[in-house]
């Protein structure tokens, strides 16, 4: 996760005396950093804006029909939550972007809305990420219980239960990571040069008081905790999961069951696991390069290689969050068909009509 690595690189830059010349020098390197560079045109400013409409549209599709669904089971309540978190990322991803349309009208105003943007977009969207993580752990935990102790599942994984886990998932991030919320606020800088007043990024109180506590924190505890560790359950949970539906095909426990309650059932835990092994392909290789520019250099020896693996990061988290709707499409047969009974037989509803009123007005 990339929101610790930004407490380096922004300290270097506020970490001074504002006068309008280290105002305007500020601003200059800004410029020669790459701002306008074709890497931020065609990957920050084309590429993450139309991955994060994939993602809104995607995730808005599979809520609507999660929701249809019903919350009878307990997974569902689980999927659409972790839809609504991967929906509010896709959002600020988005929002994030905006300063790629200002600056090619205004410069100086791009400066003033990337200073908003870092001060209470990205602490929120870093946010949704860890939480949107926080959920595909939960997913491979329960899918290993209901895998492994089929006939405890019901009486350990209650509705009841897991609504109030989802809502400690949202919590818990909030409140582990609240030094990162508020880390950053701005000033407004005159800069006479070009007779403009931009915002500026610059530390708050607590973290200027508290820098290398709430760095190290940043840096150790809170990455690890929800980068390292979410990933090693995952990935220990899926393995759990995989090896379970290999050596035994659901285990003896299910000989039992009607046939097709065990095939409706093996889907289920396939697709799930698809989601969890889809996160783990995407975001292992972000956490190994968040821990290379947090660990093997400082930041200021590597900054292009700081903001190239940023930029690979914000590329992979938002393909991640698009992901989910194409698993549900493709392994689960009970949510394709919903899909198409939604949308599809609805838009083919209206375009018959549309080509009914016509041919009765030709015919007239």
């Amino acid at each position: 996760m990339n929101e610790n690595s930004s407490v380096q690189s922004v300290a270097f830059d506020v970490g001074v005396s504002f006068t309008p010349q280290t105002s305007m020098d500020v601003i200059l390197n800004l410029i020669t950093e790459g701002t306008l560079s074709q890497q931020d045109v065609y990957i920050r400013c084309i590429l993450l804006p139309v991955l994060g409409f994939c993602g809104l549209l995607g995730n808005f599709l599979n809520i609507v029909i999660l929701t249809h669904h019903g919350f009878r089971e307990s997974t569902n309540i689980i999927l659409v939550s972790l839809s609504v978190s991967d929906f509010c990322f896709s959002l600020t991803q988005i929002l994030r972007r905006i300063r790629c349309v200002v600056q090619m009208f205004d410069f100086f105003l791009g400066v003033t809305v990337e200073t908003f943007l870092e001060v209470y977009i990205i602490p929120i969207n870093t946010l949704m990420l860890v939480v949107s993580l926080c959920h595909v752990t939960l997913i491979s935990i329960e899918r290993m219980i209901a895998v492994c102790f089929p006939f405890h599942v019901a009486r350990i994984v209650r509705k009841g239960r897991v609504l109030v886990v989802v809502l400690f998932l949202y919590a818990y991030p909030t409140l582990m990571g609240f030094p990162n919320l508020f880390r950053f606020t701005f000033q407004w800088i005159y800069v006479p040069d070009v007779n403009v007043t931009v915002a500026m990024v610059r530390m708050t109180q607590l973290l200027t008081d508290h820098f290398d506590v709430i760095l190290m924190y940043g840096t150790v505890v809170f990455n690890n905790l929800f980068s390292t560790v979410t990933l090693a359950s995952i990935l220990t949970c899926s393995i759990i999961i995989v090896l379970r539906l290999l050596t035994s095909r659901l285990g003896r426990a299910r000989k039992k069951v009607a046939l097709g309650t065990k095939t409706k059932e093996l889907k289920a835990v396939k697709m799930l696991l698809a989601v969890c092994l889809a996160c783990l392909i995407v975001c292992i290789p972000t956490a190994v390069l968040d821990m290379f520019v947090l660990y093997i250099n400082s930041i200021q020896d590597t900054r292009p290689l700081y903001h190239i693996g940023q930029t690979v990061n914000d590329v992979l988290y938002q393909v991640n969050a698009c992901l989910n709707f194409f698993i549900y499409v493709t392994m689960s047969s009970k949510f394709a068909k919903t899909y198409n009974m939604l949308f599809c037989h609805l838009s083919f509803s209206r375009s018959k009509a549309v080509s009914t009123e016509a041919l009765y007005h030709y015919t007239k």
